[in-house]
């Protein structure tokens, strides 16, 4: 009887295994300059040359005092 030696086909696995890998490498660096993105936008939303300037009340009507 002839023994058949089939082995582990490394290669098939190795070429399986490339499509993922990869796909996540792309997607990696997609999701960091989406976050990179939202972050430079945040960062716009709270300049202070944007915000709207409020006016200081001169008094308040009723003092306030601490209660003991």
């Amino acid at each position: 009887m002839a023994r058949q030696n089939y082995g582990h086909p490394v290669g098939f696995y190795l070429s399986v295994a490339t499509l993922p890998a990869m796909g996540a490498l792309v997607m990696a660096t997609a999701l960091k300059e989406v976050v990179t993105a939202v972050g430079l936008a945040s960062e716009e939303v709270f300049r202070g040359d944007r915000l709207p300037l409020l006016k200081k009340p001169k008094s308040s009507p009723t003092p306030v005092t601490p209660s003991t």
